[in-house]
């Protein structure tokens, strides 16, 4: 709290995933584009309320290992002017616990955030399928989307999984202006793969899916609301629905 570093300024060690660490009201100076290692729960606790300056184009993020989000935590789209990239380390991260006055664990990724699964990743689940619910909001705009995409030199179709909303995803889950590129791998079949993967309830406005391998979304249950949405280059459907009332 309150202290000024030169440089990198922190970073985690790469064993490190279940940190309790808080870093707020400080002040990390000629930050280039050497961002710090992060565990993915930790991330909410030390980018938020913190300032950053020197951030060059392309910083970046590596989000540790560490498979689920239980905290509520919010990923900055942009330090300054400068949009933030996230380099996704986990082969799968999953937004799932009771956290909050709402006893819903929330992720808010703001306008502008890039987040970038490496290949053959599982991607993003939010609810874990089975009890424990999670929610996902998205706060993108026209001229600042959020992109999720591959880390991969040269990105094709189904390099990853891609966005799940499961079962127990909340219906507070609401996704604006989100970009999904080369996912739709295949994971539980090839005709109920996508980009985005919807399970449950909430809402979805201006979301684009692009370059699946399968699907641009499917739909296999709950009673999400779609709105304004496009699909670019895939390979079966634009939009799929196998059940539920979207």
């Amino acid at each position: 709290n309150n202290c000024s570093q030169v440089d990198k300024g922190f970073t985690f060690d790469a064993g490190n995933t279940t940190s309790t660490a808080a870093i707020t009201n400080s002040t990390i100076n000629n930050f280039s584009s050497f961002l710090p290692s992060v565990p993915l729960d930790v991330i909410g606790r030390v980018l938020p309320g913190n300032t950053f300056n020197g951030v060059l184009a392309g910083a970046t993020i590596t989000v540790l290992e560490g498979a689920t989000i239980t905290r509520d935590a919010t990923w900055p789209g942009k330090l300054g002017a400068i949009p933030l990239t996230y380099a996704m380390l986990a082969s799968m991260a999953t937004i799932q616990g009771t956290d909050g006055g709402d006893t819903v664990t929330t992720l808010t990724i703001q306008a502008g955030a890039i987040l970038n699964f490496p290949s053959g990743a599982f991607g993003l689940d939010v609810g874990n399928g089975a009890a424990i619910t999670g929610a996902l909001v998205v706060t993108g705009t026209a001229v600042d989307r959020v992109t999720m995409s591959s880390s991969a030199g040269v990105p094709v179709a189904g390099d990853w999984y891609g966005l799940n909303l499961s079962t127990t995803a909340s219906a507070s889950s609401n996704i604006a202006y989100l970009t999904v590129r080369y996912a739709g791998r295949s994971r539980f079949a090839s005709s109920n793969d996508a980009c985005v993967r919807i399970s449950s309830g909430g809402t979805l406005d201006n979301v684009i899916a692009r370059d699946s391998l399968f699907n641009g979304f499917f739909f296999s249950a709950g009673s999400a609301a779609m709105t304004n949405a496009s699909t670019q280059t895939v390979v079966v459907d634009g939009v799929r629905v196998g059940g539920g009332s979207p």
